[in-house]
């Protein structure tokens, strides 16, 4: 038997958002217990919130299949803007949160591409500024996250109870950055 039913393509938008909801009520049940378990929950459900406003910003279609190839584009086009990546690969909420809004404040920098021996550039992403207060509250509430979360430690064990201020920060920096993709303000 199946622990999930495949609704949508891996590794898509839909599925991104499907499967951070998911993240989000069980981590919200764990940090409730005043498990740290919680925090990886949340942690994960914030990274593909993430993940799904950067892809559907760039234009792609919510059941349009996202490859490594896609995540590799994604972390070039980030760094091009003036974001440094991290240790944690693709599981960094602060490459994901500082790209967006460098995003939203520059747009994707033009491409080059040869068709039939002609040099041809075009703009893939217009910017699209976040309000200034938006773009602070994502990045710092990321960064906290990110903190909490330790993605380095993640093969290691938990503490079985985290303090109840930082499960509270969990809580709340997630519903937050969860909120902002619920209402479009990234």
């Amino acid at each position: 038997m199946a622990l999930h039913t495949q609704v949508a393509p891996d590794d898509c938008i839909e599925q991104y958002e499907q499967a951070a909801g998911e993240r989000q009520e069980g981590g919200f049940l764990l940090l409730a217990t005043g498990s740290a378990l919680g925090v990886e929950m949340m942690a994960l459900s914030v990274e593909m919130v993430l993940k799904a406003a950067y892809f559907r910003f760039i234009g792609y279609a919510v059941t349009r299949r996202i490859e490594m190839a896609d995540l590799r584009d994604a972390e070039r086009d980030i760094q091009s803007l003036g974001v440094s990546q991290l240790s944690q690969g693709f599981h960094n909420l602060e490459f994901w949160a500082e790209g967006l809004a460098a995003l939203h404040k520059y747009g994707l920098p033009v491409r080059s591409y040869t068709s039939y021996g002609t040099v041809r550039s075009y703009a893939l992403v217009a910017a699209q500024p976040m309000n200034g207060t938006d773009e602070l509250e994502l990045q710092q509430r990321a960064a906290r996250l990110a903190t909490n979360w330790a993605i380095g430690d993640r093969y290691k064990s938990l503490e079985p109870h985290a303090s109840k201020q930082d499960l509270e920060d969990v809580f709340d920096d997630a519903m937050a950055i969860i909120h902002f993709y619920d209402q479009g303000r990234f």
